[in-house]
């Protein structure tokens, strides 16, 4: 085993958004800071691969609060504000499917349309107009002291609150506020749904980085060693060794160790406990709840290259029915439960819903002129349940899907590429690979969700699986990367940690 000569004050594994952030503030903060990632690309989900002059996120990203949010508060922090561009469109995103059409524009102005669109479009008898309206309302105006009274109760029971017997609204709406955490509806914390979109509405700044998703992670890893730090690629950690209860540092694949008065881990809580570290150095009752937290689902994706532009919008949110004597007006919340907890237990799903952002749409430069790049996931089950089915089926019915909502898509397809449950968990390096290794469910969030701090001195954690913030995935790993690195300063600097 080869040792380090000299120490780092801090390790941090990972180069995703949280990590990225919370490594580059710690530099800022004047701590001998390295930062160690395992693939030979820095940026986790957020990190992208080139092909045929096409630039594809690995992941699949839109960014809900731009330079408002987390990333925004990141470059300030480093004296770099607004290097990031985030770039928007005039329609951001199409929703279509289950007999609706319907555009969410990027202007507040045209919100009023919007609303009359999607009354028309859901037909939104008198009867349920007064709740429907309340619940957008409510969405946009409810202060954050009373979201906050929402974080425990799910989304599900909050738009109950405005539509009671429509079953088709329910779902509808529902699914609106589950969309941002790779969870259903009645699973999703009301409050954590209603605080995002509340300022989705609000600070207008769904968008885009110019560049791709990967520029994010790149500013602040350049940032990073631009104030001193260490940046690693290809440094798998395999341990984080801890004598006496503290940290002492960490070791690679090959065996290398580097030596480390604190350590920050950004994989999955259960990946750094039980595997990492391994679960005898932490408290009977602290290891009982890491096992027992809730991740999101994954996602099956795939990367679709267009020989020509023939979607405007910025995205689209769509879903299909497979069996067309399925009439959509009557689908009930307990089809909807049934055929999402199908799809958690691998079986082929009878109603697909899409995400599908469209990079090229924000940024033309991340495909060759005249031409469009289109990426999409829909749900699938974590990795370490069967499918029934051959992960293609799953993937090809993506691109059926897309087929329907955008008529004359493989028409013009150059190239799809597939990515299944598998290649995702290997990437981002967590057990069974959820999206969100903390899901942001009725018990999670907030006050609930795990401490950065952990019962090993001179260990920490931060990204998506613990800290306080709010916010959709890589903002809301980026906060926690943010929160994490003043924790850490702050106890190095108080001799906390020797």
């Amino acid at each position: 085993m080869e040792n380090s000569k000299n120490g780092y004050d801090v390790v941090v594994i990972g180069t995703g958004m949280g990590g990225s952030a919370c490594g580059a503030l710690l530099a800022k903060a004047g701590l001998n800071t390295l930062i160690l990632e395992k693939n030979e690309k820095i940026g986790g989900s957020c990190s992208y691969y080139e092909k045929d002059g096409f630039k594809v996120d690995i992941g699949t990203h839109m960014f809900t609060r731009g330079n408002r949010g987390p990333f925004g508060e990141v470059q300030r922090r480093l004296g770099i504000p607004n290097r990031i561009q985030f770039k928007q469109v005039h329609d951001l995103a199409l929703m279509k499917g289950m007999g609706y059409s319907i555009i969410m524009p990027k202007e507040l102005y045209r919100y009023p349309i919007f609303y009359l669109q999607l009354y028309r479009e859901l037909n939104i008898s008198l009867k349920d107009f007064v709740g429907v309206s309340r619940f957008l309302h409510d969405l946009a105006m409810m202060p954050d002291s009373e979201i906050e009274k929402w974080n425990e109760r799910s989304a599900e029971e909050f738009v109950y609150r405005y539509i009671g017997q429509n079953q088709r609204l329910v779902g509808y709406l529902g699914a609106l506020l589950g969309l941002f955490f790779v969870l259903p509806f009645w699973e999703a914390s009301a409050g954590e749904a209603i605080w995002c979109y509340k300022r989705v509405i609000w600070e207008q700044s769904l968008s885009y980085p110019q560049g791709g998703a990967h520029r994010i992670p790149s500013v602040f890893c350049e940032a990073a060693e631009g104030l001193g730090a260490d940046l690693r690629t290809g440094s798998n950690v395999t341990r984080i060794r801890v004598e006496n209860g503290r940290v002492q540092g960490v070791e690679v694949e090959g065996g290398r160790f580097f030596p480390a008065r604190a350590v920050v881990s950004t994989t999955s809580l259960r990946d750094s406990v039980l595997r990492l570290v391994g679960e005898g150095h932490f408290p009977e009752t602290y290891r009982e709840k890491v096992k027992k937290i809730k991740k999101s689902s994954v996602a099956f994706q795939v990367k679709i290259a267009l020989d020509r532009k023939i979607f405007e919008p910025g995205a689209l949110f769509g879903a299909r029915i497979l069996d067309k004597s399925i009439d959509p007006e009557k689908i009930t919340i307990d089809d909807l439960k049934r055929n999402y907890n199908n799809i958690m237990q691998g079986k082929f799903p009878e109603v697909t819903a899409v995400y599908a952002p469209v990079p090229s749409n924000f940024d033309p430069s991340l495909a060759p002129p005249g031409k469009q790049l289109i990426t999409a996931c829909s749900s699938g089950p974590t990795t370490d349940v069967e499918l029934e089915d051959p992960p293609e089926k799953w993937m090809d019915e993506i691109v059926d899907s897309l087929d329907e909502l955008i008529p004359g898509l493989k028409k013009h397809i150059m190239w799809v590429d597939r990515f299944d449950t598998k290649f995702t968990a290997n990437w981002i390096g967590k057990e069974f690979g959820p999206a969100i290794s903390t899901g942001q469910t009725v018990d999670q969030v907030g006050k609930n969700r795990p401490s950065i701090r952990t019962p090993v001195r001179g260990l920490y954690f931060a990204g998506d699986c613990a800290g306080g913030g709010h916010g959709v995935g890589t903002e809301l790993a980026t906060q926690s990367g943010i929160e994490c690195s003043e924790i850490v300063a702050s106890d190095l600097a108080q001799g906390l940690i020797d």
